[in-house]
């Protein structure tokens, strides 16, 4: 009796409904669904037009041989017309380059032979301790009215005992300077210089621009050593080597433009007379035996029009002659049949 009733109580808490919770199920979303099936359909017409559009451009380029060389010559045009444009902005970037260049290590030397000759001025007289840092704001200032342009800045590093930015010019960020430059420039006494990205202080309000930076050291007047760095911005070339390019991709575009339409006209020259012939070629063999094609000059073209016009009216000449031929046949099978149809009705 226990055990029935025990299975009773176990029969009857699991035959109990499940709770709202346990059946509750998320809502259906029409919308989603709806706008799933319009982005579906919108992908499938789209594909059928593309499709379409596909079969027609393959028809057409099948079918039509003035297209075949219109296309061709477009191709091959802007493949080499890049070509040539890619050549021409890399020597004018070059020559630019190079130009600047020159004039930047030019005003870079007589800046440090300036500085050096105002640290020559500065020689402490029997090691009478000298304060540094007015003389090197001098030096930087007189660095940037040295040369013979005032487009670049001066950063002036002190080497001893470790590699520090004591000024800068023109709020000039002192990482600009490579550190390769400054480790080559610490081995050997010579003006060398490297292409780097000039940046500058927040407080400058200047964009980061590509430069050069031009330098070298300072070891006279018994200071130092120093690295007097020029940096020369390049966004004057720059820009000048963005109009040469916008420049040079208008002239290609229009270039392209005009070839493609000069072979469209030099194809039609040619393709008419062959259009024309294939017209004529079906009226003839349609039955129109007086049509022809119409001559002009004295070209190959010219001359295919004229054997096509003899070959015609050859194949014209034949064709009557059969016919002729066909009218003398029946005429005479009637006469014979009607000669013999006399004596035939007489017996």
């Amino acid at each position: 009796s226990a055990g029935r009733a025990a299975t009773a109580m176990t029969t009857g808490l699991g035959s109990q409904p499940p709770t709202a919770a346990a059946v509750a199920t998320p809502p259906a979303a029409p919308a989603a669904a709806a706008e799933s099936s319009g982005l579906a359909g919108a992908w499938s017409s789209a594909r059928a037009r593309l499709r379409e559009l596909v079969r027609r451009a393959t028809f057409a380029w099948r079918r039509s041989i003035q297209l075949r060389v219109v296309g061709s010559t477009l191709v091959l045009s802007v493949v080499v017309l890049a070509m040539l444009g890619q050549l021409l902005v890399g020597q004018i970037r070059d020559g630019l380059l190079k130009a600047r260049t020159e004039v930047a290590v030019a005003e870079a030397r007589a800046g440090l032979a300036a500085a050096a000759q105002r640290l020559d001025d500065e020689t402490p007289l029997n090691d009478t301790p000298l304060n540094e840092e007015p003389l090197l704001t001098e030096l930087v200032e007189d660095a940037e009215r040295s040369g013979t342009s005032s487009q670049f800045d001066v950063v002036l590093f002190k080497t001893s005992p470790a590699v520090s930015a004591a000024r800068a010019s023109g709020g000039v960020n002192a990482v600009s300077v490579p550190e390769l430059l400054k480790a080559e420039v610490g081995r050997r006494n010579e003006v060398l210089y490297r292409y780097a990205e000039l940046t500058y202080e927040q407080q400058a309000g200047r964009s980061p621009v590509p430069g050069i930076v031009v330098g070298g050291r300072l070891d006279s007047g018994g200071r130092g050593p120093y690295q007097l760095y020029y940096l020369f911005p390049l966004d004057q070339e720059q820009r000048t080597l963005s109009l040469v390019r916008g420049t040079v991709a208008t002239s290609g575009v229009l270039l392209v433009l005009l070839l493609g339409a000069i072979a469209y006209l030099v194809t039609r020259q040619v393709v008419s007379p062959v259009r024309m012939a294939a017209r004529i070629a079906e009226r003839i063999a349609a039955g129109q035996l007086d049509e022809r094609m119409r001559v002009s000059g004295e070209d190959d073209l010219a001359r295919l029009a004229t054997s096509f016009n003899r070959m015609a009216a050859h194949l014209q000449q034949q064709i009557r002659q059969l016919e002729d031929l066909s009218r003398v046949q029946r005429r005479f099978v009637s006469d014979v049949s009607h000669e013999l149809r006399t004596p035939l009705a007489t017996v």
